[in-house]
Order: structure tokens, then C-alpha cells, then sequence
């Protein structure tokens, strides 16, 4: 569709110049080269003085006093198509119009196409991220489920440790036997009070507690050792110690201390 200013009949004069018209809506101010329309502007009300000076300086005239304003005169046929005004004056500018227009779309298109590959490179490294860390977390979560069953497996075996007696009786019997530091002495009554604990009363004429205190400490199966005489016998003397465990892997891992 062609603007109403196309089908005004073109300036008269030859010699080209300047004109300012008043159509059906508005006004259009024309500037003319031998017949070669060189700017085209419209106003909806009349140009004022400098708006007409700005219109006919980028025509690349001089400024110059708003001329008279004359009526429009209208043709059927646009002027731009009967004097074939796109193979003169402004069709010739098509000649360095269309490269510069190709050029510049060529260069618009490598921006957006760099910016794109940047962009698909930029998704393409998060999603590799994304995955290695994905990946890393899986096994991370595996070395922690591993670690968890470790734990739990070796305080169940800790526990099943607990429930087996410290020292056998016959074991105690046999160190006993030989820790005492003389052979004169019997076993008048032999208790564990609680796990852990021994607690045996000799008859021995000769007691000493502190020699059976000494001896029983340098045993690698008893301490924190006592020894005290019967107070309504002297030849009776009861010797109470801690039983350490044989299982020295009991004695590293556990929290817990055996109870004295």
C-alpha cells in the first residue's frame, strides 16, 4: 500500500525546489531535484519554523522560510510508479543499499550464531557439571551406606565380644596357681560377684597381703588387686582384683570401659 502522498501530482517546476502541501490529513513538505523527490515529510499540523528548517537541511538545503502553503492535487496513479522513480534517483541508491544491507545482515547473523554457540557451549559444560557431580555424589553416598554397615556390623560384633565370659574359670584357676607366691595356702571360697571380678579367700598361715598384692598385679589377667585379712581369722585373707580381657581387640575398640 502506497501513502496518500504518493498519488499528489509531482512539483511542476523542473528545476526542482520546495513545497508544502495540505492534504485530506495533514500536510507534506516535499523537496524536489529535477523532478527527483530527495525528502518527504509529514506533519499533522503546519510545520513550524524550526521544524521546517530541520526537514529541508537534511535534504542537504540551506534553510530557508516556510514557503506558501498550496493544495494537494491529487492523480490516480502514483508518481513513484509512472516515472519509474525506483530506476532514478532513489532506486540508484539500491546499489550500495543492497550490500551494505547484506553485510549487515551477514553480521548480524554471526553475532546471534556466536552468541547461540556460546550459549550451547555454556548448557553443554553445566550439564557435564551437573553429571559429575551427580556421579560424585552416588559414590560418595555408596562410601558412606559402606561405611555406615562397617559401624554397624562392628558394634554388633563388639557386643557378641561382650557376651562371652573375660577369662574362662580355668584360665583364672591356672594364673592364680601361679601368681601365688607360696605354695602354702588353699582356696577357702571362689566368687565372681559381677562380670569382670574375682574375689577368692585363702587359709594361709603365713598371709602377707602386700606380697599377694605384688604378685597378682605383675599378672597380665588381674588389677587394681586388694588384699585383706579376715578380721575373725588371721590365717584368712581375701584378695579381690579386676579381670583384664584376653581379647585385646575388645579392649581398643570398645567405647566402654569393663566394668571394676
Amino acid at each position: 500500500m502506497l501513502a496518500e502522498s504518493g498519488f499528489i501530482t509531482p512539483m511542476v517546476n523542473t528545476d526542482g525546489g520546495v513545497e508544502l502541501l495540505q492534504l485530506e490529513h495533514g500536510y507534506n513538505g516535499r523537496v524536489w531535484d529535477q523532478q527527483r523527490l530527495l525528502a518527504d515529510r509529514w506533519w499533522r499540523d503546519i510545520p513550524d519554523q524550526a521544524e521546517w528548517t530541520t526537514f529541508v537541511r537534511s535534504a542537504g538545503l540551506s534553510a530557508s522560510t516556510i514557503p506558501d502553503i498550496s493544495q494537494a492535487q491529487y492523480q490516480q496513479q502514483s508518481w513513484f510508479q509512472r516515472t519509474g522513480a525506483r530506476r532514478s534517483g532513489i532506486g540508484s541508491s539500491s546499489g550500495w543499499l543492497k550490500p551494505t544491507a547484506i553485510a549487515l545482515i551477514s553480521l548480524g547473523c554471526l553475532t546471534v550464531g556466536l552468541q547461540l554457540g556460546a550459549g550451547l557451549r555454556g548448557i553443554t559444560d553445566l550439564h557435564g557439571a551437573e553429571q559429575a557431580r551427580d556421579q560424585l555424589d552416588t559414590q560418595v553416598e555408596a562410601v558412606l551406606v559402606a561405611k555406615a554397615e562397617a559401624e554397624a556390623n562392628a558394634s554388633e560384633l563388639l557386643e557378641l565380644l561382650r557376651l562371652r565370659p573375660i577369662q574362662t574359670q580355668s584360665t583364672l584357676l591356672a594364673e592364680v596357681r601361679n601368681v601365688m607366691p607360696t605354695s602354702n595356702w588353699q582356696i577357702n571360697n571362689w566368687t565372681q560377684p559381677e562380670p569382670g571380678k574375682l574375689e577368692v579367700a585363702f587359709i594361709m598361715p603365713d598371709a602377707t597381703p602386700d606380697a599377694l598384692v605384688s604378685a597378682w598385679e605383675a599378672s597380665s589377667m588381674f588389677s587394681s588387686v586388694s588384699a585383706n585379712i579376715d578380721s575373725n581369722s588371721a590365717q584368712r585373707i581375701v584378695v579381690r582384683a579386676k579381670i583384664l580381657p584376653s581379647f585385646q581387640v575388645l579392649q581398643q575398640y570398645s567405647p566402654m570401659e569393663t566394668a571394676p
